[in-house]
């Protein structure tokens, strides 16, 4: 079944096919966490207001799945429009990763990699469904919303090229920009929650050595900040040096990376090493810049309590 989902959608290679994006923000931004709270208390809180959302819908899961499992009877997918095949995709990727994660000791070592592998592809060619359809349109949908709000500001229009008109032209692709932002790391984070266990780890090593691509290094990071033990310092400072011309996949990377450093407690001089790379700055907590030994602030991250992840 999930070959047949955005059958017509090539993966996305979050190179070529974000270029228009790229054209948009040229240079990565400065983004801040706040390091105030503590990570942990911070995850558990959020964990809690999760489960109180999900108590309110107990049935959710029997839903999904029996919706899954019947949809090749119930309809052809490939009449399917793209966003109800977003949502079958999102769901598939959801029980495949299921059945990983509860049966990694008992599948073949070639089942868990052609699992995995199509799950990593499918959310690819998602992702490429939705550059698709807003790079397509994305001169028209400008068109449209620059005429809405100068109408809803009074503003009469410009002739093509005014001052007014090229600044709301730019307001808007920059929100072009956040939302496929946005989407691509729900898309990856998605992929990462549902198929990330350690467990796995010598089957998304064998995927990444088969089909060796830089979206497949971005997802394998994704995993390891959510699932493994240790930070993948490396894996991402490698990527971080691929991506230098491409701002809007590094701004994914860091994305995930915020995250990490959000809900988890990281090594202190990991969190350093990385945020320069990203420009990541924390609020509420003065960083080391030089090279003496002396601290310029407390670090809430280095102390006793929850085992570093």
């Amino acid at each position: 079944m999930a070959d047949k989902l955005f059958a017509n959608y090539a993966p996305c290679d979050l190179d070529s096919d974000v270029r228009f994006l790229n054209d948009i923000v040229g240079e990565l931004t400065t983004l801040t966490i706040d390091a105030k709270e503590d990570p942990e208390q911070r995850r558990q809180r959020l964990l809690a207001d999760a489960d109180a959302v999900a108590r309110t819908r107990p049935q959710t899961r029997d839903r999904i799945v029996a919706s899954t499992s019947n949809s090749e009877k119930l309809c052809d997918l490939e009449q399917l429009n793209d966003q109800l095949q977003l949502n079958s995709a999102l769901k598939t990727i959801q029980i495949v990763g299921q059945i990983l994660r509860n049966h990694f000791g008992s599948l073949t070592g070639e089942t868990k990699k052609r699992l995995v592998s199509r799950c990593y592809s499918l959310g690819l060619r998602a992702t490429k469904c939705l550059f698709t359809v807003l790079g397509e349109n994305i001169d028209v949908l400008v068109e449209s919303l620059v005429e809405a709000l100068q109408r809803k500001q009074g503003v009469l229009p410009e002739p093509k090229g005014g001052e007014i008109e090229a600044h709301l032209r730019q307001r808007i692709k920059k929100s072009v920009w956040g939302t496929l932002e946005l989407g691509t790391f729900a898309i990856m984070k998605y992929i990462s929650d549902s198929v990330g266990t350690e467990h796995l780890a010598d089957t998304f090593a064998e995927v990444l050595e088969s089909e060796p691509s830089m979206p497949l290094e971005l997802i394998d990071i994704a995993v390891k900040l959510e699932h493994f033990k240790g930070f993948p310092e490396n894996e991402t400072i490698r990527l971080v040096g691929k991506l230098h011309k491409n701002v809007f996949t590094l701004s994914v990377l860091r994305d995930l990376v915020w995250n990490k450093f959000y809900m988890y407690h990281v090594d202190y001089r990991v969190r350093q090493s990385v945020s320069a790379k990203l420009k990541i700055t924390s609020k509420g907590q003065q960083m080391i810049t030089g090279r003496g030994n002396q601290k310029l602030g407390k670090d809430p991250y280095k102390r006793g309590g929850p085992r570093r992840r």
